[in-house]
């Protein structure tokens, strides 16, 4: 495991409407997030220096950052990466840059100030750059920490650079394939992980998986997704690409049977039921919820990883609440409920058509 640091007060800093980027680009905290005011700040990070060869085979990485304020509410951050071989500091504004096609949500959930926080894995972001052309180890790779557009009312604040000289600033974290490259000494600080709680709804509409014996092969560790050979159709639809997401889609959640390389899995509706799935991987998986939403008006297609209650673009709220329990040996997801909403774009279109997707994921 090797890990990176920012070099310089060059090399961090946010932008929103009330600071110009040089302003901002000195200051002793890093802003994100949509305050009441509807004022969005974005942040900008490069690391120096990062010491993997070009092509290899990402198997982690984050980015660590230290609080600098606490913040009890919970909100969600999207990561994307800069799309360049040796990103440059941000002299001047660097949200011009092309970003990567590459991107993961952060549920960050609320944080305590002087405590460390993880983000979710940016594996696949790191593999993109690493995999460019003229990528070369000792590089310098970038990072963009946007504001999802979502929950208002929450903004978070880091530690930049400038707060203590680089000790406690952001931190970025990689292993690969083979052999890491020479790692420098990790801070000193504790690194946690935040939690965000869920909210029931008033009613409900669940649905639950029985599940087949387990695989016969087991699978190697990994942060990333593990396809387990399952397949879900959609609601009058082909399968989806990747085996790794279990799809309904209707205006009410009909759901199919198919078979796969596992055996059969079967999915039906029921009021508190649940998802047993037996398995022999060596390590205990996690269950997310991805939810997509399709306003029938407009045509608009929105897609959020959602772990509680949220709001959609014109504030109408929505829930999707869930438990994950994990075993070494078998994983239970419950969903509690999920219900629809009134179009808000007015009469004549109230019907909103949603997609909920159960997504499970590796984790060690």
């Amino acid at each position: 495991m090797a890990t990176f640091y920012i070099p310089d007060g060059n090399s961090d800093g946010f932008q929103n409407s009330w600071y110009t980027w040089s302003e901002s680009l000195h200051s002793n905290s890093l802003s994100i997030g949509k305050g009441s005011d509807n004022v969005i700040s974005d942040i900008c990070l490069r690391f120096s220096n990062v010491t993997i060869p070009q092509g290899a085979t990402i198997t982690s990485a984050s980015i660590t950052m230290q609080a600098y304020q606490s913040n009890s509410s919970a909100g969600y951050i999207k990561i994307k990466g800069i799309d360049e071989d040796n990103t440059s500091s941000f002299d001047s504004n660097p949200f011009a840059r092309t970003a990567t096609s590459a991107t993961i949500d952060w549920d960050i959930g609320s944080v305590t100030a002087n405590n460390t926080y993880t983000s979710s894995s940016i594996t696949t972001i790191v593999q993109e750059i690493v995999n460019r052309g003229s990528w070369s180890s000792g590089n310098a790779m970038g990072f963009f920490l946007m504001d999802d557009g979502f929950a208002t009312n929450v903004t978070y604040r880091f530690d930049a650079y400038e707060e203590g000289t680089g000790s406690t600033a952001a931190i970025l974290t990689v292993t690969y394939g083979g052999s890491s490259p020479s790692a420098s000494p990790s801070p000193s600080s504790s690194v946690s992980k935040s939690a965000s709680a869920s909210i029931s709804p008033s009613s409900s509409v669940s649905a639950s998986l029985s599940a087949s014996p387990s695989p016969s092969a087991s699978v190697s560790p990994s942060p990333e997704p593990v396809d387990y050979g399952i397949k879900i159709a959609k609601d009058g639809y082909s399968p989806e690409d990747g085996n790794n997401r279990l799809i309904f889609h209707s205006s009410y959640p009909l759901l199919k049977i198919m078979s796969s390389g596992s055996g059969t899995i079967t999915l039906s509706s029921g009021e508190g039921s649940k998802t047993l799935y037996t398995h022999s991987l060596g390590y205990k998986p996690m269950f997310y919820v991805w939810v997509n939403y399709i306003d029938v008006q407009t045509g608009s297609e929105v897609e959020k990883l959602r772990m509680c209650s949220w709001k959609d673009y014109a504030g109408v709220q929505v829930w999707s609440k869930y438990h994950a329990y994990t075993t070494t040996t078998t994983l239970q997801l419950v969903i509690d409920s999920a219900y629809w909403v009134s179009d808000p774009d007015g009469p004549g279109n109230e019907t909103l058509d949603y997609r909920y997707v159960i997504y499970y994921d590796g984790i060690n």
